[in-house]
């Protein structure tokens, strides 16, 4: 949290870090959360044809290496159980990718 500049972001997917010890009022932290399942659960299709635009931009991106996706391992279905533990721990700097075998 000291790293980052004033007014600046960190996006978080598996649940926020712990911040009890990097609140004060010198470098004071505000939260403000999305929820892209919500389009999901709506009934806009107009919206959900956007966001899987979106989806789709963003796998083209990856294709061409145009995005640095943080993979840190790669791992089987077996160990998915102990890699939802890494992550809800906070011990995974980037992410973990299940393969499935065809």
């Amino acid at each position: 949290m000291k790293a980052l500049a004033f007014n600046d972001q960190m996006a978080f997917i598996a649940g926020p870090p712990n911040v009890n010890d990097a609140i004060s009022f010198a470098h004071p932290l505000s939260f403000h959360q999305v929820a892209l399942g919500s389009v999901h659960q709506s009934n806009n299709v107009k919206e959900q044809q956007k966001l899987a635009d979106m989806g789709n931009r963003m796998l083209l991106l990856l294709q061409e290496n145009k995005l640095n996706a943080l993979v840190e391992k790669v791992i089987s279905l077996d160990e998915v159980p102990a890699a939802l533990d890494e992550l809800a721990t906070h011990r995974v700097k980037g992410k973990i990718v299940a393969a499935i075998d065809k």
